[in-house]
């Protein structure tokens, strides 16, 4: 999390410097260690579904719809479980390909975007 001036205020990191106004005073007193809002935040698994957040976003569609048509073309279930287990196992589905995509595709563009700063 950014704060007004700059300076990062992470997971555990509660260090005011420079001028306070009240917004950082607000962003300080909410996130400092121990606090509720910084248990919440500072989740890891939160946290790693943040990152691959918009992989997931852009997969789901095609997931869910993958499973659909597996679940239907090749497998015995009632019309009604496949309409019901769709979403969680596409879902589910897109959030594993999101990780997968994370660390073979994003992550090492991202690595390597960090050696071109203009």
């Amino acid at each position: 999390m950014r704060i007004m001036d700059g300076r990062s205020l992470g997971c555990g990191e509660c260090t005011p410097k420079g001028p306070d106004s009240l917004n950082n005073i607000k962003q300080i007193l909410l996130l400092s260690p121990g606090r509720f809002p910084n248990k919440v935040f500072c989740n890891q698994i939160l946290m790693r579904l943040g990152r691959i957040a918009s992989g997931t976003y852009l997969l789901h569609y095609l997931c869910i719809n993958a499973i659909f048509f597996v679940l239907l073309r090749y497998t015995t279930l009632s019309p009604g479980a496949i309409y019901l287990g769709r979403p969680l196992v596409g879902v589910a589905g897109a959030v594993a390909v999101a990780g997968i995509s994370w660390h073979i595709f994003e992550k090492p563009l991202i690595e390597r975007a960090q050696i071109y700063k203009y």
